[in-house]
């Protein structure tokens, strides 16, 4: 599980000592060592419940001094949707119930905003049925309109990992996109709905994206402009791999899908996508170079996605084990972040490229002065975000005994970051960490159980 915030409008501004450089062609302004600092951390969820869970793949926001974010629980008989709202720069926050049907297992929110409104899907998986719920504020998160049904499938009789038919959502405008992987039948298919008035209405049969007599996995949507995108796991009549679909309609008609992997032959997993202006980023991991080891990939299409004319890029390019990558782009300047495997550690492998994804960098490791982050495998993917010239990551690390989640920022489009800092700093475990960032300003949330129960937590960095 984890989670993931949007932000923008900055509120303060960090000032460094420069010297200037060049790397690759990139105009570097080097940071001096001071040290960002971050706040104490606010809990989400103070009620003493059983288990909190941030949302996987979660997208909290935050929008001026507006701050949103949600989060599930089970300290009752089935799970909840909560969602905190702040008002004052996540100073104190206020958190309530978005549906509160007794019989409802509700999990794994997403949220993404528009202006004064906020925009949220989840999950319920009691019964028979997974259904997907949707709810809109249109006041910054004061009240929510009543939660309605965007789709039911048998979804978990055909997929056993939760992870792979998450519900996911992107807004440009007044149009909000939502896709997820359900099933009425023996296997499962990528549905998508878009709403053209700011989520008032959806259309009334969604729109199956795969139609694939085999099954459809690991959705991931991205939105900009007039152009919305699609890619997840599965077949073509002639190949399996990452599949890539796009409509440059406002979600009207969409693309035949084409595979992005072109490795049917291995295993192609985990599809994140990053769109910005006319590009759009396909990042994913598969054991293409060698059948015993997995490597991060990226393509990269400047066409809104009419074509991927390049090769996939190699972005780990080591005889380690590579996954849970994210990935996020701002104007030419594309990032990625994921987990490592060289030998006995686990690190976290950060790169970047400044020519809309042709060539990236060196991957330069996170973790401290030793460049080790002994990250326990099973853990979800490392946080990214980025504003202007900065970047934002965060990860969890056992370096100090127990799993802490750790901050570090970079003021030169990525090309050097300063010396983590330990933002959780407790005795319990802290992880499924994710972040978010406008101008100088981050967010970091985590799950934490130093309190005995799990708790949501949330910090902001300067």
């Amino acid at each position: 599980m984890k989670l993931r915030i949007v932000v923008s409008a900055g509120l303060i501004m960090l000032l460094f000592l420069v010297s200037s450089f060049s790397i690759l062609g990139w105009h570097v302004t080097a940071q001096a060592p001071s040290l960002p600092s971050c706040s104490t951390p606010t809990d989400l969820s103070p009620n003493g419940f059983q288990t909190s869970l941030p949302g996987e793949e979660s997208d909290p926001g935050v929008t001026g001094p507006n701050v949103y974010a949600a989060w599930s629980n089970n300290s009752f008989a089935n799970a909840q949707v909560y969602i905190s709202v702040s008002n004052n720069n996540g100073a104190l926050f206020t958190s309530f119930v978005l549906d509160k049907t007794p019989t409802h297992v509700d999990e794994n929110p997403r949220i993404a905003l528009w202006r004064n409104n906020v925009y949220v899907v989840w999950q319920d998986v009691s019964g028979s049925n997974d259904s997907i719920y949707f709810a809109v504020s249109r006041n910054k998160g004061t009240s929510f309109s009543t939660p309605i049904v965007l789709g039911t499938s048998k979804i978990s009789s055909v997929l056993s990992d939760p992870d792979w038919w998450l519900p996911q959502i992107s807004v440009s405008s007044k149009n909000v996109y939502v896709d997820w992987a359900g099933s009425n039948k023996s296997q499962a298919d990528i549905y998508f709905k878009v709403s053209h008035d700011s989520g008032k209405t959806f259309q009334s049969v969604a729109t199956n994206l795969s139609d694939d007599p085999q099954v459809s996995q690991e959705p991931t949507l991205a939105a900009s402009g007039n152009n919305v995108y699609a890619s997840w796991v599965g077949s073509t009549a002639t190949s399996r791999g990452v599949l890539f679909i796009a409509s440059h309609d406002n979600g009207s008609i969409f693309s035949k899908p084409i595979v992005i992997s072109n490795s049917s032959t291995f295993d192609s997993r985990e599809p994140i996508l990053a769109a910005a202006g006319n590009d759009v980023y396909v990042t994913w991991r598969d054991n293409s170079p060698s059948p015993s080891n997995f490597d991060i990939f990226v393509k990269a299409s400047n066409d809104n996605g009419t074509s991927f004319p390049n090769p996939k890029v190699n972005v780990s390019h080591d005889p380690g084990f590579s996954r849970e990558a994210y990935i996020t782009a701002s104007g030419a300047n594309v990032y990625v972040i994921w987990k490592d495997q060289n030998k006995t550690h686990w690190n976290t492998l950060f790169s970047a490229s400044n020519d809309s994804g042709l060539t990236f960098l060196k991957p330069t490791p996170l973790g401290g002065n030793s460049g080790i982050s002994q990250n326990n495998p099973t853990t979800d993917r490392p946080g990214l975000a980025v504003s202007g010239k900065n970047v934002y990551a965060t990860w969890d690390d056992n370096v100090s005994g127990n799993y802490e989640v750790f901050f570090a920022a970079s003021s030169n489009n990525g090309v050097s970051f300063n010396t983590p800092i330990n933002v959780s700093h407790d005795s319990g475990v802290s992880n499924l960490q994710t972040i978010g960032a406008s101008g100088s300003t981050a967010y970091v949330m985590w799950n934490d159980n130093t309190k005995g129960n799990y708790h949501v937590m949330i910090s902001s960095c300067t």
